[in-house]
């Protein structure tokens, strides 16, 4: 794990300009949000580039405030993390791809009429990756990806916008979830899928036919009240997944 290299990054067809543009027509409805988040991942994209342990200063952007939607205008919190491709090898092709399905952009600032941007886990800021409570996944994907060279990891959330408004979201909105995570694994086209929580599990277990690929469930590895031996074996199972997808593909590459 010492000096990986490590970039929140796209692939060569572009995937990740196809989700955030699938995204926003699908959650935000407004052209100038597809605008707006795909500038703020190209902006990740930027500061993403680094080797561990070691990495740019603390850039103080791991969370990013833009007017919120119409229908949000009066909300106090509200999140929304960019969904998030991470990889080792800037110049050498993807051989597959683990898509990681957590619960929601949880937030806890309050800044009314605004929509803070993030990415998953806010592991594009250095504040957040080394911080061991708030960056508990940071080495987690390292180990992970380390396990099985030339894998990505995508990390997404099964809900989209977060609030803690007693309203909650609009359910207008929370009914495209699942057309939204259908669209991602589309495009996506993950070897592995992992549902990371109950929330996350029991939305993809909703779409499960039309998933071409396995669905692995693992507990979320930032419970605070899960015991330490339990975390564990959450955290083993979690780089397991990225391990076997690897040794499967260098079998079907040997037939």
């Amino acid at each position: 794990m010492e000096g990986t290299n490590i970039y929140i990054s796209d692939t060569d067809d572009q995937i990740m300009l196809k989700v955030l543009s699938s995204i926003s027509s699908i959650i935000f409805n407004e052209k100038k949000y597809e605008d707006i988040l795909l500038k703020s991942y190209q902006e990740m994209e930027e500061q993403c580039n680094w080797k561990y342990p070691d990495g740019p200063t603390d850039n103080g952007c791991a969370v990013k405030y833009i007017d919120a939607p119409q229908k949000y205008q009066d909300y106090s919190i509200l999140g929304f993390d960019l969904p998030t491709l991470i990889r080792t090898d800037q110049d050498k092709p993807i051989s597959n791809i683990v898509m990681v399905v957590s619960q929601d952009p949880r937030r806890t600032e309050r800044y009314k009429g605004k929509l803070s941007l993030s990415s998953s886990f806010g592991f594009h800021d250095k504040s957040y990756r080394t911080n061991t409570r708030k960056g508990f996944m940071t080495p987690v994907i390292f180990q992970a990806l380390e396990t099985a060279p030339g894998t990505a990891i995508y990390m997404t959330d099964c809900n989209k916008l977060f609030t803690t408004d007693k309203r909650g979201i609009l359910k207008t909105d929370t009914r495209k979830y699942q057309e939204i995570l259908q669209k991602e694994i589309e495009l996506v086209k993950p070897s592995c899928i992992i549902s990371h929580g109950r929330t996350a599990n029991a939305i993809l277990s909703k779409i499960v036919g039309s998933i071409n690929c396995e669905l692995h469930y693992v507990p979320y590895i930032g419970n605070s009240y899960m015991k330490k031996e339990n975390r564990e074996k959450a955290i083993t199972d979690f780089v397991h997944a990225f391990k076997n997808q690897y040794c499967v593909k260098l079998i079907f590459n040997r037939l």
